[in-house]
């Protein structure tokens, strides 16, 4: 448990210090143009080629990565990440299921 945690936080780590890359500015939501696109339950086997998907349209995205997936997989959420696409943790607990950010 104590490695998990650890490991999150030093996944946030990472997420705040690239965080200071210049974003652009956001569409208006009233336009017609704009998609909200998520993706859940990764970074897995095919997360590699979904980013170059993404990356190849100029497409950004909501990541709701699982805990239990994060580890041997930093480099995709460092690409996540520096790609412009949004990081957040889904949360899922017996009997009462939520997806939201991650809680430390």
């Amino acid at each position: 448990m104590m490695k998990r945690v650890l490991l999150l936080m030093s996944i946030f780590l990472l997420i705040g210090s690239l965080s200071q890359a210049a974003i652009p500015e956001p569409k208006a939501y009233n336009d017609p143009s704009l998609i909200y696109l998520t993706l859940d339950d990764g970074p897995n086997w095919k997360t590699g080629k979904l980013l170059d998907v993404l990356k190849k349209h100029q497409v950004k995205a909501t990541f709701f990565i699982l805990g239990k997936n994060i580890e041997g997989n930093e480099h995709l959420l460092h690409r996540m990440i520096t790609e412009g696409h949004l990081i957040a943790l889904q949360i899922l607990r017996t009997g009462n299921p939520i997806s939201g950010i991650a809680r430390l």
